[in-house]
This record gives C-alpha cells, sequence and structure tokens, in this order.
C-alpha cells in the first residue's frame, strides 16, 4: 500500500471486492514500471471479460470503485471535473489527432494526460524499461495545483506535504503513468526512436517553400511497402520496429530529455546553449527511515551569499568548498550541491585536473570511494544520517555531472509539415530538451508541465483551424490545384491554410517566449490549469 492515498484494510473488506477492484487496487500499489504496465493488463483483460458493450477502461474501473468513498471524492471526481471542465474536453476535441510522444518523463507523460483528456490517440514511446531516479524535483505552486488536479494526491498521500513542495521523479512518474493509462494512453517501453519514415517526402512550412510540394504520383515504394502510402498518418522507425499498421501519427512530440538530439537535428530546431562558469553538480541520495533523527533538520535552498559562515565552516572542518546546496526530505534525504574544482581535487575526487568540463568528469578521473566520502562528510555536517540510498544499479546512489552548459532551443519550439497527400504533421518540443532547467531555481518540474500543456495548445490551434478534403476533390495545397489520381485520394486529408499556419506559428512564439521568462511568482497568482496559455502568462497576445 505504498501509493495509495489510504490503505484499503483500514476501510474495505477484502473479501467483498470483485476481482476488478482487488486488480485496481494492485494496481494502485505497483511502484515499477514494469510491475505497473503488467498488472494493468490484466486489469484490463478483467474488464472486457465482464464490459462488452465497448466501455473504456476508465469506466470499468470507475464503475467497480465509485462506490468506496476515498476513491470517489479523491480520484473519479476529481478526473471527472476534470474532463467537463472546458469545452474541449468534453466534446473531445483532437478526436482525430494519433500522436507520438517520445520519451516517458513527466513531460512526456504529463503531455500524454492532456491528450488523452482532449480526446487523442496517445502512444508513448519510452527507451527504457524502468523508473531509476530517486532525485527529488521541485514544484511551485503552479505544478502543485495541477497535478491535484488530476489525484495526484490519491496516488502519493505525501504529495506536497513537506515545508517546500517537491517530489521524487519516480514517483511523479509513476503518479502520471497510472492516470495516463486510466485515460487510454498506450506506452510502449524498451523502444527508442530513430526517425520518420516519410521524412524526406515533408516541407517545413514557410514562405519560402511552399512551392516545392513533392508529387505523390513520383513516390516509388519498395515492394515490401507498397501500402506505405496509402495511410493519411505518418509511421516511426524505432529500435526495434514498431508494428506500423498498429500504430500511425499525425503528432510528434519529443520529450526525450536533455541529451536526445535526435528529433531536434532529424527537423533542424535551432538550438542555443548558455555558457557559465566552469559548475560542477554532484546529486546524492541517503536513506530515510522516518524516525526522529531524520526529522532533525529543516529543508533549505541555500547558495553562499545566504549563510556565508556555514559554508565557511564547512570548508575549513571538511575542505569541502561549495558555491549552493539544495536539501529535500523526502523518500530520500536529497541534496543537490555545485562543489568547486579546486576543493574536488584537494579531497583526490578527482584524480587529475583538466581545463575541459568533459576530460574532467569522464569516469576515469574521478574516484567513486573519495566522491562518497565527500558527500557522507557533507551529510554528517547538516546533521542527517548518512547511509546510502542505492540506485537501479543497487550502488550508493551519488552522481556528479557537467553544469556548465545549457541548451535550449531558439524562438519557435513547433513546426507544422505537409505531404501533398497526408495529413499535416505537426512537431513540438517539450520538457528538458525545450529549455534545460536549473535546479537552484526548481523550474524543472514546472516547465514541463507548462511545455506540455503549450504544446497540447498548439495541436488545438491546429485542429480548430483545419478543414478536412472529401474524398475524391481536388486538394488545394499553397493555392496550386493538385488533383491526386493515386489511391491517396480516397482518405480524408487534413490540412490548414498558409495564413493560419503563419498566425498560429507566430502566436506559437509569443507563448515560448512567455515560456521561457516563466518565473514562480509570475504564474502562481494563476490556479486554473489547463492547454490554454491565458490566463498562466501575463502579456500573452492571441490570433484568430
Amino acid at each position: 500500500m505504498y501509493l495509495s492515498y489510504y490503505p484499503q484494510k483500514h476501510y474495505e473488506n477484502e473479501n467483498e471486492k470483485t476481482d476488478i477492484e482487488l486488480k485496481f487496487d494492485e494496481f494502485l500499489d505497483e511502484r515499477k514500471l514494469e510491475d505497473i504496465l503488467r498488472v494493468f493488463e490484466e486489469l484490463k483483460m478483467l474488464c472486457n471479460e465482464k464490459y462488452t458493450n465497448g466501455e473504456s477502461i476508465y469506466d470499468c474501473c470507475r464503475n467497480e470503485t465509485i462506490n468506496r468513498r476515498k476513491f470517489k471524492t479523491c480520484l473519479w471526481n476529481l478526473l471527472d471535473s476534470k474532463r467537463e471542465s472546458t469545452t474541449e474536453y468534453r466534446e473531445q476535441a483532437l478526436k482525430n489527432k494519433r500522436a507520438a510522444i517520445i520519451g516517458g518523463g513527466p513531460s512526456g507523460l504529463r503531455a500524454a494526460i492532456e491528450l488523452a483528456f482532449l480526446g487523442a490517440n496517445v502512444v508513448v514511446l519510452e527507451k527504457r524499461t524502468y523508473f531509476s531516479r530517486n532525485n527529488v524535483l521541485r514544484l511551485w505552486e503552479y505544478s502543485v495545483k495541477d497535478l491535484r488536479s488530476i489525484a495526484a494526491k490519491f496516488f502519493y498521500r505525501r504529495f506536497a506535504s513537506g515545508s517546500i513542495h517537491h517530489i521524487p521523479i519516480k514517483f511523479l512518474q509513476s503518479i502520471l503513468l497510472k492516470v495516463g493509462l486510466l485515460l487510454g494512453v498506450q506506452v510502449v517501453v524498451g523502444v527508442q526512436y530513430d526517425g520518420l519514415v516519410e521524412r524526406n517526402q515533408l516541407n517545413e512550412f514557410s514562405n519560402e517553400n511552399m512551392e516545392n510540394y513533392i508529387d505523390v504520383q513520383n513516390i516509388v515504394s519498395d515492394d515490401n511497402n507498397e501500402n506505405e502510402y496509402m495511410s493519411k498518418y505518418y509511421h516511426l522507425s524505432t529500435i526495434p520496429q514498431i508494428d506500423n499498421d498498429k500504430y500511425e501519427f499525425n503528432v510528434l512530440i519529443d520529450a526525450s530529455g536533455e541529451n536526445s538530439d535526435t528529433i531536434v537535428e532529424e527537423f533542424n530546431f535551432q538550438t542555443t546553449f548558455f555558457q557559465a562558469k566552469q559548475a560542477i553538480g554532484i546529486t546524492v541520495n541517503f536513506v530515510n527511515n522516518r524516525k526522529r533523527a531524520d526529522s532533525r533538520i529543516r529543508e533549505f535552498e541555500w547558495s553562499f551569499g545566504a549563510d556565508q559562515d556555514w559554508f565557511n565552516t564547512l570548508k575549513e572542518k571538511h575542505q569541502i568548498q561549495l558555491e549552493n546546496i539544495v536539501y529535500y526530505r523526502d523518500e530520500t534525504h536529497y541534496l543537490v550541491f555545485t562543489a568547486t574544482k579546486k576543493s574536488l581535487l584537494e579531497r583526490n575526487v578527482l584524480k587529475e585536473s583538466y581545463k575541459n568540463i568533459k576530460d574532467l568528469l569522464i569516469r576515469e578521473n574521478i574516484n567513486k570511494e573519495e566522491l562518497e566520502s565527500y558527500c557522507k562528510d557533507l551529510c554528517e555536517y547538516i546533521g542527517i544520517p548518512s547511509e546510502f540510498a542505492l540506485n537501479h544499479h543497487n550502488q550508493n546512489d551519488v552522481q556528479i555531472f557537467d553544469f556548465t552548459k545549457k541548451y535550449e532551443i531558439v524562438d519557435q519550439p513547433n513546426i507544422i509539415l505537409t505531404h501533398p497527400s497526408k495529413d499535416d504533421l505537426l512537431v513540438s518540443i517539450i520538457g528538458d530538451r525545450l529549455k534545460a532547467p536549473f535546479w537552484p531555481e526548481g523550474n524543472g518540474a514546472t516547465r514541463a508541465t507548462l511545455s506540455s500543456l503549450d504544446a497540447c495548445y498548439f495541436i488545438i490551434r491546429h485542429e480548430s483551424k483545419s478543414s478536412t478534403s472529401s474524398p475524391n476533390n481536388e486538394i488545394d495545397l499553397n493555392n496550386n490545384q493538385n488533383k491526386n489520381n493515386n489511391d491517396c485520394s480516397l482518405l480524408n486529408i487534413t490540412t490548414i491554410n498558409d495564413v493560419d499556419k503563419e498566425k498560429i506559428l507566430r502566436e506559437q512564439r509569443n507563448i515560448y517566449k512567455a515560456f521561457r521568462f516563466a518565473t514562480s511568482s509570475k504564474i502562481t497568482s494563476y490556479p486554473k490549469s489547463d492547454f490554454r496559455p491565458n490566463p498562466r502568462y501575463s502579456n500573452f497576445k492571441f490570433y484568430n
């Protein structure tokens, strides 16, 4: 009963529960990615056996558990309220969209949930097969309210209960995964994105290239892909390869993380980086036994200027020199801090001194035992128990990383790609790859939420302007009549005109500017959380 809001034994007789209820309870209690997916498949099988009229998994589980008071008030009422809160949710405004989300981190899963609320068919592709990170994310008030609106407190009873709002990354992923699955999101793990099959046949919308559409009649496919272009949707190349007859898309969202460049390079998104002075970050997790000794120290976020005596005493006693430090008490005692290169060399954490940060932090130049000793001395100085928590490799959870260079997308995180015989393809970048987080400000989790909602708004705006061509009619692309005699003319192709594309992309640039400069103080006063950028961003101008 680890994540469940209320342990079942406190209010239910196990013998009175149906098989679906028992399996649903098991689903709620699972913590590992592979176990959650396995139990959910078992839950779906039970629902399909009992409900034979096409009921969704959401309706099935709701019907079985709605009479349990805590489930009704803390789970279903919240999700039902969300589903009915806007016209777009009620009318399933994106029911014609099929979205592929690359990456199952917080941003990818939050985008999947929002798209599912809007009626889209959503598939999340995640290359990992486990949730691995003990590290704790700082949450702004906006993210807290957003997560509460999708029943985060039901799944994790300690959610936002400390003096500083935060949550372990793997717990956040678990919450979002479970909500997404209940809403109909498909999750495929152990799969790596390797490119778009139809990439060479697409044109990015701009005033310069609108005359360069490819004539679909001149596209020649090999015998093994003779039906490849019969669909108005797009297909992905993955490792291992997914079934492209089963998975087709007209929306592609990159939530693959800060260090992934596949989609950014494939679609020529422009990037820049912020070059700071050399900064070496360290994260470490210690066991929280929830005893008196574990709760003596209050959580804090300090820079050197906040308490110079504390930092100077640490340096004198232990030769540990820090520029800043954050301490959160959650499922673990979590520390993240920036250490000076000089102190790491003095403590023999770094074996050799190099000017290049990459050479400095390669595995061969790190003395792991000394790094752990460095962290343990810091832990004891702070006054928290110093037993290391273990990572998914069953090793002490200590990491050292380069905090010097941070990347971000320039100007425009969304593009609209066109094909003469398919729907427009919408591509968005969200999460850490859009703008790398700055952990002293604790903005990573909130940016994941904001960028996910912004991407959904981009898709909504395109859908609201789209017109569907009728079968056997001519398709007007860039004011050129392209009579398509290919079999693809039997498809209903969804596209929008050039003027609307320009308005949407101009609007998205404006939204991205607001996103880049968003701070906790600027968005705290706007508690409404859905895909609409107004009112969460101030000074936002709509283009109709």
